[in-house]
């Protein structure tokens, strides 16, 4: 796994999606690998992986990954069953909430939510977003909650990390909040998080 980019475990089948051989400095595809861990088993290999995200479904039937094409990240779902490999929508870090219906995921710096039924997105108004390699997206708490990782926002001081290098200098603390995603109200859970160990 030294190669590895980044892993999912399905929530009860024990199958594991990984990303191998990405370069995200050159932006280099790599090859999305599905494993059954209970029989070390190989299931499927796809290309043009990048190693920005990836989220299984309820049903652990379909996980949907980041592509590559001509360059631009593109979210596709590859369903296990029939094979079928769908383009849903361009971006990545995508988050599939609890009851399978909706994707959360970024473009172009910006939360947007996808209704897996009929692929309508909306932008979803996360105050704060922490924009760093991993996206600052946790996840869904439940299908209309959502967990991430955030600045401090307005009423809130702001604070810096301490014992850092004199080449970079001081870092903003971050925090995880929870927001609605129908009405875009947050609060925080967990305050002064050093960036450097997220």
């Amino acid at each position: 796994l030294s190669d590895t980019r980044d892993i999912a475990l399905s929530p009860s089948r024990g199958l594991v999606g990984l990303v191998s051989q990405y370069d995200s400095v050159l932006n280099t595809p790599g090859i999305l690998e599905i494993w059954d861990s209970g029989r070390k088993q190989q299931i499927v290999t796809i290309p043009n992986a990048a190693g920005v995200g990836l989220a299984w479904y309820p049903d652990e039937q379909k996980i949907v990954y980041t592509k590559i094409v001509d360059g631009i990240f593109k979210l596709h779902e590859y369903d296990l069953k029939t094979k079928a490999d769908v383009y849903l929508a361009d971006g990545h870090q995508p988050r599939i909430s609890p009851d399978g219906k909706l994707l959360m995921f970024l473009r172009d710096d910006a939360a947007y939510l996808q209704d897996l039924a009929t692929r309508n997105e909306r932008i979803v108004n996360l105050p704060g977003l922490f924009q760093y390699p991993n996206g600052g997206f946790l996840g869904f708490s439940s299908p209309d909650t959502f967990l991430y990782i955030a600045l401090a926002t307005a009423g809130s001081p702001e604070r810096w990390t301490k014992y850092n290098s004199p080449l970079v200098g001081p870092k903003p603390l971050v925090t995880i909040k929870i927001a609605d995603t129908h009405t875009s109200e947050f609060q925080t859970v967990l305050d002064g998080i050093d960036s450097r160990d997220t």
